[in-house]
């Protein structure tokens, strides 16, 4: 029953920020886009067609290379993360790269 109870409190609050919002959208200023902005957008379009056309070039492993390397030979500080390998992360950051990419 109280679940009930914040449910109407929450759907009567949201009403009256609607209100509120419609009362000031109109001398409220539309947003405007500065000199800044139009170089950060051209600064990040021209870094990501950098590294789609970088990123193919750069060499690759090979799997007999992989399994040449020694935890060993990896520095102090990185070592720890060659024992946390997910197939399940691995597809996640492909798609986020992709998304961002995009």
């Amino acid at each position: 029953m109280m679940k009930f109870y914040i449910a109407i409190l929450l759907y009567l609050f949201s009403i009256g920020d609607a209100e509120t919002q419609s009362a000031y959208t109109d001398t409220l200023p539309t947003y405007q886009l500065s000199k800044k902005d139009y170089y950060l957008l051209g600064t990040g379009i021209t870094l990501n067609s950098i590294y789609a056309y970088l990123e193919p070039k750069t060499p690759t492993l090979t799997t007999e290379e992989i399994y040449m390397i020694n935890r060993i030979m990896v520095s102090d500080i990185d070592r720890s993360a060659t024992y946390n390998w997910s197939p399940t992360a691995d597809k996640w950051s492909d798609i986020t790269e992709y998304m961002g990419f995009a």
